[in-house]
């Protein structure tokens, strides 16, 4: 009875399995559709997109929706996808210079956090910003302006979608014996993952605010 209940297509595990199927179909499109760079912020819509249907149960399909969420009203998400490649490259840069400046101690600590600190707010409003395009109804200015208001409104919402992120950006860190099984996991599901848990959190209030 109890294999029989295990091997049920209504059962928690099947229901558990197929999402998971679900989400690394998802990340790999998201991964092949961000290698240009450029169309980075276009992938992370259509990736937020996607997971939102995940998480509102809407939807059997995914690869052909994936790529039109992708191409529909693309323009904010690829503005937007811009400035936080050139962010993080700029983060990237001077973390570098640091280092190879061996600036250490209580100057070197106050100037990565600085840094880290900005891409956290930048992370923050990527929460809600890529959401926020899926109907297509904001502009780029529209977009960022209320995803900013959410995140701070939304504060502990905003933080709980970027729980996880955070404990990768620190297993990568502090932890570079781990940094060979991190990038399996993202290259398997890590980006949908982080999306779809955004979404458990982020879609109740947007269905509030509709």
């Amino acid at each position: 009875m109890a294999k029989s209940k295990f091997f049920d297509p209504e059962s928690r595990f099947q229901a558990a399995l197929a999402l998971f199927a679900e989400l690394v179909i998802i990340n790999i499109l998201a991964l092949l559709c961000s290698l240009p760079l450029v169309t980075i912020g276009a992938a992370a819509k259509a990736t937020a997109t996607m997971t939102a249907q995940l998480v509102r149960e809407e939807g059997s399909k995914t690869i052909g929706p994936f790529f039109q969420a992708f191409r529909r009203h693309a323009a904010p998400s690829l503005a937007w996808g811009l400035i936080v490649l050139a962010a993080m490259l700029l983060a990237l840069y001077e973390l570098a210079v640091l280092n190879n400046a061996g600036i250490e101690g209580t100057v070197g600590m106050l100037l990565r956090a600085g840094l880290l600190s900005g891409l956290l707010v930048i992370a923050a409003i990527c929460v809600w910003f890529f959401p926020l395009q899926e109907n297509g109804r904001l502009g780029f200015a529209q977009g960022v302006s209320r995803a900013t208001q959410m995140a701070v409104l939304y504060l502990p919402r905003t933080l709980g979608s970027l729980l996880l992120p955070i404990v990768a950006l620190m297993v990568w860190m502090f932890m570079p014996e781990q940094r060979g099984m991190l990038l399996g996991f993202h290259l398997i599901c890590l980006p949908a993952l982080c999306a779809y848990i955004a979404n458990l959190l982020v879609q109740p209030v947007l269905r509030l605010n509709a």
